[in-house]
């Protein structure tokens, strides 16, 4: 955050400013994956030995966080 004062007058008062504000969130786009919510279940086996069904999520983790995001924000204060 970066604030500037305006110039004193009768239209913007006393105590005028413009602050900047900047927010990075991944800003190297580093994947964070979360491994306790990996699915780890293959599917079920019958008693023959044969697959009754196979998932096909297995050991894909979820919950990773998105691409990167920058949030570019001015106020203006009187």
């Amino acid at each position: 955050t970066k604030a500037f004062g305006l110039p004193n007058n009768r239209i913007l008062g006393e105590n005028g400013t413009i602050s900047i504000e900047a927010n990075a969130y991944n800003l190297f786009n580093k994947t964070n994956i979360n491994t306790g919510c990996m699915d780890t279940t293959l599917g079920s086996v019958n008693p023959n030995g044969s697959i009754n069904s196979i998932n096909s999520d297995f050991g894909v983790a979820c919950g990773g966080m998105g691409s990167r995001t920058v949030q570019l924000q001015a106020r203006f204060s009187f």
